[in-house]
């Protein structure tokens, strides 16, 4: 478990958070990481721009991070008797 725990937390770069490691947004690493990929994701659709069907993704910093995010309750319809 512990090696799963840490390779969570220092080398898998999670989506929710910009694509930085959980041990990155730690620190406070992270501003620079996705400002760096946007100059290697913009150089490269303006290389080649057939290769890109749409925008860069969206490589702003994440202001507030949550283990567990509120959700709306799912609706769902209710069964009907038989």
């Amino acid at each position: 478990m512990h090696d799963v725990a840490r390779w969570c937390n220092t080398e898998h770069c999670n989506s929710a958070i910009c694509f930085v490691t959980p041990d990155q947004r730690h620190h406070e690493e992270d501003p620079s990481i996705p400002a760096q990929r946007h100059s290697v994701h913009q150089a490269a659709r303006d290389k080649n721009p057939a290769r890109w069907s749409g925008k860069t993704r969206n490589w702003e910093s994440i202001e507030v991070v949550s283990l567990s995010p509120e959700r709306k309750p799912e609706r769902t319809p209710a069964k009907k008797a038989a």
